[in-house]
């Protein structure tokens, strides 16, 4: 059974793995902060809101994961939704800023847009899957 199968299986699980990703998200953020601007070139407010965003994904998605019972086709929907808000948010920050990031940046925000999407549409897919007999 391929991976994507078997989280399709157990959808619960989704959660768990959105808030790890949220949770990886924010502690690479926080140390991009505690980095010489110089590397990254991204404005502290914009990264703190970043960072702000992912911490609350990670306290959503670990908290649907232990209590969404029936409701997590709805929760799961909610979450990817946001995912996919989110990254719209980081690419607007990548077009604003262009100028302005280096290389490592647009690469890191780049990269997390991309996980972040392929993750959305997992979970989106999820919500439309037949076997839900471990949900």
């Amino acid at each position: 059974m391929m991976m994507i199968e078997k989280l399709l299986a157990n959808p619960r699980r989704l959660f768990i793995i959105d808030a790890m990703g949220a949770l990886v998200t924010c502690s690479v953020q926080v140390i991009i902060l505690l980095l010489p601007v110089k590397y990254f070139e991204i404005p502290e407010g914009i990264l703190k809101s970043l960072i702000s965003v992912a911490l609350a994904f990670f306290i959503y998605s670990i908290s649907c994961y232990f209590f969404a019972g029936d409701k997590w086709k709805l929760l799961l929907r909610v979450i990817a939704t946001l995912n996919i808000i989110y990254c719209s948010y980081t690419v607007g920050i990548i077009f604003y800023f262009a100028e302005q990031l280096t290389m490592i940046a647009k690469w890191y925000f780049w990269s997390e847009v991309l996980i972040i999407l392929t993750m959305a549409f997992v979970e989106l897919k999820a919500t439309v899957f037949k076997s839900h007999n471990a949900a």
